[in-house]
C-alpha cells in the first residue's frame, strides 16, 4: 500500500550547497543528510558532473554552475560553502551581502584584506551568521581533552604542543593558513590567546617545508608547533596534541587515541640528586568506536566533529542563538599563521601576534 508523506508542519532552513568536490560530498554533505532542520534547495559547482551527482543525492531535478544562479533560482536562506580557500573569502562576502547566512569550511579568510572586507560586511548585516568550520572544537575527543584540562584534577596548563603533517602544497603559506589553521584554533580554545611566536623554517622547495614555532601564551604558558608539508596524511603521528600541567599530561594522537596520565598516587623525597620516587597513577585511554557505524554518533562525521556544528548552524538560524566559531575566530587563527610566517622568514625573530 502506498502512503503519502505528511505535509511539513515545522520550519526548516532552506540550504544551498556551493562546492561539490570530494571533501564536500564525502564529509560535509554526508552530515547534512542527517539534519532534519535543513531543506536542501539547490547545489552549485562549475563541474557539471559533480553538481549533477550532488543534485541527485538530495532529490533535486536541477543544479547550478554559478552562485548567482543558485541565489536567484533556488533562493536559499543559508549556504554551506566548501570551495578553494582562495575563493572562499570573496564568495562568503558576496553571499552575506545578498542576505544569506554562511557556513564556510576553513579558512574563512586568507589575508588581512579579506578580514577587513568581511568584518565590514558582517557589521553591516548583524542578523546574519558568518561561521567558520573549526570542526575539531566539536570532536568528542578534543572536547574530552578540554573537559580534562579544565577539571580540578588537572591543574593549570603550562605547556601545549601541536604537530601537524600533510603532503606537499602549492605554497608554503597554505601549510599555515589552510592546513595548520586547526592547530592554531585549538591552541586558543585550550590555552587562551597566543601573544608571541618565534619560528624557524626548512624549505626544500615552495610548498615543501618543515616549520618549528615556539609560542608564549597570555596566561604565561609556553608551547610549540611542528608543522610539515613533507609528511603523509595517512601516517601515524600526522596529528598530535599534548597539554601538560604539574605532573599531569593529556595527549591526543591522530584525533583518535586519547591518553590521560594524572599525578602519581604516591611520592617520596629522593636521597639523591635525581627525581623523586613515585608510584604512578593508572593512565586513562579513550578510542572511538568506528565498528558500529549504524549509530550516527559512531560515524566519522560525528567523531571528527563535522555533524555537530552543522546541526548548530541550522538550530541557530531557527532560534536566533549564536554558538559557532565566528569570523573573529578565523581572523585570530590567521593572525597566528601570519606571525609565524613573518618570524620564520626573518630568521626566528620573536614577533607579537596581532590581537582581534
Amino acid at each position: 500500500m502506498k502512503h503519502s508523506l505528511p505535509m511539513e508542519d515545522r520550519p526548516r532552513v532552506r540550504l544551498g550547497l556551493i562546492g561539490c568536490g570530494e571533501h564536500a560530498t564525502s564529509v560535509l554533505h554526508n552530515a547534512v543528510g542527517f539534519i532534519d532542520d535543513f531543506h536542501v534547495v539547490g547545489v552549485c559547482d562549475p563541474d557539471a558532473g559533480r553538481a549533477q551527482a550532488a543534485a541527485r543525492r538530495f532529490g533535486l531535478s536541477e543544479y547550478h554552475d554559478s552562485h548567482e544562479s543558485l541565489l536567484k533560482e533556488a533562493r536559499p536562506e543559508a549556504v554551506l560553502l566548501v570551495t578553494y580557500p582562495g575563493l572562499q573569502p570573496k564568495l562568503a562576502n558576496t553571499l552575506l551581502q545578498a542576505g544569506v547566512h554562511v557556513y564556510v569550511e576553513k579558512p574563512i579568510v586568507m589575508s588581512e584584506d579579506d578580514a577587513e572586507t568581511l568584518r565590514q560586511t558582517v557589521s553591516d548585516h548583524p542578523a546574519l551568521i558568518a561561521a567558520v568550520s573549526f570542526n575539531k572544537r566539536f570532536s568528542a575527543h578534543y572536547r574530552r581533552v578540554r573537559e580534562i584540562t579544565c577539571g580540578e584534577g588537572f591543574g593549570t596548563p603550562n605547556y601545549f604542543h601541536f604537530r601537524f603533517a600533510g603532503g606537499h602544497r602549492a605554497k608554503t603559506w597554505a601549510l599555515l593558513a589552510v592546513g595548520a589553521i586547526h592547530g592554531f584554533d585549538m591552541a586558543r580554545t585550550m590555552m587562551g590567546e597566543i601573544e608571541e611566536v618565534s619560528a624557524y623554517l626548512v624549505e626544500l622547495a615552495e610548498g615543501q617545508a618543515d616549520i618549528s614555532a615556539n609560542v608564549r601564551f597570555r596566561s604565561g604558558a609556553i608551547g610549540q608547533f611542528f608543522l610539515s608539508s613533507m609528511g603523509f596524511w595517512s601516517a601515524k603521528g600526522a596529528e598530535h596534541m599534548e597539554i601538560r600541567s604539574n605532573q599531569n599530561v593529556v595527549t591526543l594522537e591522530n584525533h583518535r587515541q586519547l591518553t590521560w596520565q594524572g599525578p602519581p598516587l604516591d611520592k617520596s623525597a629522593s636521597d639523591t640528586t635525581q627525581m623523586q620516587k613515585e608510584t604512578p597513577s593508572f593512565a586513562q585511554y579513550l578510542e572511538p568506536n568506528y565498528s558500529n557505524i549504524s549509530a550516527p554518533e559512531f560515524q566519522s562525521i560525528a567523531q571528527n566533529g563535522y555533524l555537530q556544528p552543522l546541526q548548530a548552524f541550522a538550530e541557530d538560524i531557527l532560534s536566533g542563538s549564536r554558538r559557532l566559531p565566528t569570523l573573529e575566530d578565523g581572523i585570530a587563527a590567521l593572525n597566528i599563521a601570519t606571525a609565524i610566517d613573518q618570524s620564520m622568514r626573518d630568521g626566528g625573530r620573536p614577533l607579537r601576534v596581532a590581537t582581534v
